[in-house]
């Protein structure tokens, strides 16, 4: 292991650009804001979209940068970053305007990312074009219920609930409620993959 930097704080890896020689941290002081950069292999900085409060999950797709942040928004929200400038924003593909985004997983191929939004009690997962920015509403077979979150460290937490087979035919998630333990659903059809829960029919889900 090689040391990048040094500093004080509590730091988290947000993303890494494939070719391994970039990578999206964040200073998290707290759990509701942070200051993200981008760090070179040389150990290199420069701040990441310095106007959010939040930036809670950065990936590159097709030579693009992408960032899940809450630029001049109450909500987080899908943005393209300006690779020129990392502290613009190039356009905004998904807004949350009612809640927040949580995550966004690119599929294998780059065209698609299957995103998570949360409207309080509820997730609602979907899937944007990231070149059109279109959003197709998916999941609607899933039970009512939220996107695990994983709270013991300070790596990604929503992002490690969401992965997409090889081939990108299946989005993998890992699907809880407050009556329910998570399983893994695919969100694509529905399939349930896992039963932790086993028979859950005598629970009583929440309205």
């Amino acid at each position: 292991m090689t040391t990048q930097f040094e500093g004080g704080g509590f730091w988290r890896y947000l993303g890494f650009r494939p070719d391994g020689k970039v990578a999206a941290v964040a200073d998290q002081p707290t759990d509701v804001d942070n200051d993200a950069f981008l760090l070179w292999s040389d150990g290199h900085r420069q701040r990441l979209l310095p106007r959010a409060r939040r930036v809670t999950d950065v990936f590159w797709a097709a030579g693009r940068l992408y960032a899940v942040a809450d630029v001049e928004s109450e909500f987080t929200g899908l943005v393209e970053v300006n690779q020129d400038d990392p502290s613009k924003i190039r356009r905004r593909l998904l807004t949350g305007a009612t809640g927040d985004v949580l995550v966004a997983v690119p599929d294998p191929s780059g065209v698609h990312a299957l995103v998570a939004i949360n409207h309080g009690m509820r997730d609602a997962l979907g899937l944007v074009s990231l070149e059109a920015g279109t959003f197709t509403e998916m999941g609607k077979s899933l039970p009512e219920g939220i996107l695990h979150h994983q709270y013991t460290d300070y790596s990604p937490g929503h992002g490690r609930q969401v992965a997409w087979t090889p081939g990108g035919h299946s989005a993998l998630v890992t699907w809880t409620s407050p009556v329910l333990p998570p399983e893994v659903f695919d969100a694509v059809s529905g399939t349930q993959w896992t039963s932790a829960g086993h028979d859950d029919s005598r629970h009583l889900v929440p309205r």
